[in-house]
């Protein structure tokens, strides 16, 4: 019960977050749209922020459950750019608001924690060191977020070619037609 009352907050500020900044969304008015008393609000959070982080890192571990469950690596890259764009109202929201530095935060922290998560039960044994780990994480976190910000903010964004692009980006077969196979080869 008291895990369905948590969801149930955090999928109703989600869909505030389509129609309303962050900056403008109070307790007293989250508690009035889902229809639960202050008291059961503050039961399962401290504040708006609270929810906010709650309901990324929810979003993110189901997704990280159908990702590894996918049977193909751009299925499973479309599953989390399709649950990004599905949201690209709230998105576009929060990074337009005060608070827009915090979300980045817990963004990228959200998706460290899943892109980790993902490596480790996909390569449970990797043969780099933990600081070439750690600095692949900064990189796919910092340009796999990049991008889904950017493109939340684009109207005419097709899911399908981005999918594909960011499929193509790091199976790096752009990066092979950018510098040539034979570059590649060398170390060049």
């Amino acid at each position: 019960m008291a895990i369905d009352t948590k969801r149930m907050i955090a999928e109703k500020l989600f869909e505030i977050l389509e129609h309303k900044k962050i900056d403008h969304v109070t307790v007293k008015y989250l508690v009035e749209y889902c229809h639960i008393s202050r008291q059961t609000f503050y039961y399962h959070f401290q504040d708006i922020m609270d929810v906010l982080e709650w309901g990324l890192q929810q979003a993110l571990e189901h997704d990280l459950e159908r990702t590894l469950a996918a049977e193909f690596p751009r299925e499973a890259i479309g599953i989390f750019v399709g649950q990004t764009l599905r949201r690209r109202e709230a998105v576009q929201m929060l990074l337009n608001s005060q608070r827009r530095t915090e979300f980045e935060r817990m963004l990228l922290d959200g998706m460290r924690t899943f892109l980790r998560e993902l490596f480790r039960r996909k390569n449970p044994n990797p043969q780099l060191p933990v600081a070439d780990v750690e600095m692949m994480l900064d990189f796919y976190v910092c340009g796999i977020a990049g991008l889904l910000m950017l493109h939340c903010g684009r109207q005419d964004v097709s899911e399908e070619v981005l999918v594909d692009q960011i499929y193509r980006l790091l199976s790096g077969e752009m990066q092979r037609c950018l510098v040539g196979e034979a570059d590649l080869q060398r170390g060049t």
